[in-house]
């Protein structure tokens, strides 16, 4: 059996107790250098987590686009550049969860808003178009 107590002893011999040691400081900076590199990490982390995010969703808005107002019938390239619906196939790997239930709702409140944003500035463009001629 292995006598715990002896061991601890043991190793406490070996520490030394002033504060400003050389090895205490070096546990400082070694402390130091694990939560820089732990802060940078997680900045990198967020940061990278923010691209994914707006990139997932800049595919989703052009899927939108081109799928679910005029301009993808108008412009045909848009079909094939965006012809993967994105929230919905991350939704499909979740079922029946509440990630998959926001996914679909966020997909559903950016299909409405963005049709309604394209008849809008369709109606405008048509409107400016008629009404002012060019000379």
């Amino acid at each position: 059996m292995v006598d715990v107590d002896s061991i601890k002893q043991a190793l406490e011999n070996t520490l030394n107790g002033n504060i400003l040691s050389t090895d205490s400081i070096y546990g400082i900076l070694i402390i130091v250098g694990i939560a820089w590199l732990v802060y940078r990490g997680i900045k990198k982390a967020t940061s990278s987590f923010s691209s994914i995010v707006g990139f997932i969703l800049l595919l989703e808005i052009g899927h939108i686009v081109a799928f679910s107002t005029a301009l993808g019938s108008d412009i045909p390239l848009l079909q094939q550049i965006f012809k993967y619906d994105v929230l919905t196939a991350l939704a499909q790997l979740c079922v029946g969860t509440k990630i998959s239930d926001f996914l679909l709702y966020v997909q559903a409140y950016l299909t409405g808003v963005l049709q309604l944003v394209v008849v809008k500035i369709t109606w405008l463009l048509d409107h400016l178009m008629t009404n002012f001629p060019a000379s």
